[in-house]
């Protein structure tokens, strides 16, 4: 794994504490980003999800 998605995954490790309430929902995200990370996503869909994240906040 390259340092870039090691970095923009810790990045999205910590908006997604921060955006999502519940404990549950934080394991839900948990288990996705670690499926995500497996198929080491591209810059540009970790980007949009990072957005989409943010517009999650009520």
């Amino acid at each position: 794994m390259s340092i870039k998605h090691q970095n923009m995954s810790r990045t999205l490790i910590i908006i997604s504490k921060k955006h999502l309430p519940t404990s549950v929902e934080q394991i839900n995200m948990s288990i996705k980003h670690q499926n995500m990370s497996k198929t080491h996503l591209q810059s540009k869909e970790v980007l949009c999800f990072t957005l989409w994240l943010i517009k999650k906040e009520p």
